[in-house]
């Protein structure tokens, strides 16, 4: 039997813009975690948002194959591969501020018009790692901004 764990954990800052303002900020941290219990072309899962017994969903997911949900694909295996971009864009104490200030210019020189929608700041990470030897991460730093305009008319 080969057992998996998939696991996925993103940390966000998200700052919502309305009439040209900042509305709120809203910061996350979820980390999502599958495992996966290989046997006999069979396949059994378990899965849990945030906080785990790694024992207990081990052992879900071999129960699991008692189910005999067929998986005809072999696990991967012997491969280690960690990427980790995890450069600062900004610092998270300055980016409601940097926000604020690019607002108030668009405010000053587009009177005109209103800038709505988010910006997003934040790294996902995500690991694989199987009793077949295989071990996959990859982390990455990112800002997302997507304002849309619409005319005071």
């Amino acid at each position: 039997m080969i057992r998996e764990k998939y696991q996925t954990r993103v940390i966000e800052t998200s700052i919502s813009v309305a009439q040209t303002t900042i509305e709120s900020v809203r910061k996350k941290d979820i980390t999502k975690t599958g495992y996966r219990a290989y046997s006999g072309g069979f396949i059994g899962v378990s899965g849990t948002i945030g906080d785990y017994s790694e024992v207990e969903m081990h052992n879900k997911a071999t129960e699991a194959l008692k189910l005999k949900i067929p998986y005809a694909y072999e696990a991967s295996g012997s491969y280690k591969e960690h990427i980790v971009l995890d450069k600062e864009i900004i610092k998270e104490d300055f980016l409601v501020n940097e926000v604020e200030e690019v607002l108030s210019i668009l405010r000053k020189d587009y009177p005109g018009f209103i800038f709505f929608d988010k910006v997003n700041m934040g790294s996902k990470e995500v690991l694989l790692q199987n009793d077949n030897n295989l071990d996959l991460y990859y982390k990455n730093n990112y800002i997302e901004v997507s304002l849309a305009v619409k005319d005071k008319k």
